[in-house]
């Protein structure tokens, strides 16, 4: 079932495979396949590392270690309808999905260690290293504008919504890598805008 899917491209409108098509080719592409998710889970591993380590690093000096727990420090969205206002809780929404990573991580021995000796407050630099790549995205994408621009400028010399579009990239390829899914011939649900203006600040 699994190897069926590297078919699909061969497939004609009346159910038939393109003539020529033989088995050996598929599974070199199903090989393929398989050796570009060890190189791009790699490259996304060291991606995901160093972006923790910059994220953290910026808000804790601004903010303090606590800094993330507090909604005060992050854009605060409203989406009004029909004259009214209602606030989106992007930053409860976070903070709940990192409870439930602390949770699932609560026998790890640094989770261990803050939930015993500090109550269960995590520092930022600590609590990053229970970021998922779609938590880190999402970290990003709340942040306050300026606060966003001034990463994006320090670490890629570019603007804040392609570095958020870049992420959530990111976390879309690293999670087909992390579950083996297929990445030849696939249609993603969003591209990486803006990597040729790498050196666009404004």
């Amino acid at each position: 079932y699994r190897l069926s899917a590297y078919f699909l491209p061969f497939k004609l409108d009346n159910g038939n495979y393109k003539e020529g098509l033989s088995f050996e080719r598929v599974f070199s592409i199903y090989e393929f396949d398989r050796k570009l998710h060890g190189i791009l889970f790699n490259a996304l591993e060291e991606t995901e590392i160093f972006l923790r380590s910059k994220i953290s690093y910026f808000h804790a000096h601004k903010y303090g270690a606590l800094g993330y727990m507090d909604e005060a420090n992050f854009y605060i969205k409203y989406e009004c309808k029909g004259g009214e206002c209602k606030k989106i809780e992007l930053h409860k929404n976070f903070i709940e999905n990192f409870k439930r990573e602390i949770e699932k991580n609560k026998n790890i021995l640094f989770v261990k260690h803050h939930i015993k000796n500090y109550g269960g407050e995590f520092p930022i630099w600590a609590a990053s290293e229970m970021f998922t790549f779609g938590m880190l995205s999402k970290f990003f994408a709340n942040m306050k504008l300026q606060d966003q621009k001034s990463l994006s400028s320090d670490i890629y010399k570019t603007k804040p919504k392609y570095v958020g579009s870049w992420l959530r990239c990111c976390t879309d390829l690293r999670n087909i890598c992390a579950h083996y899914g297929r990445l030849y011939f696939r249609i993603f649900s969003a591209a990486p805008s803006g990597i040729n203006n790498l050196e666009d600040k404004s």
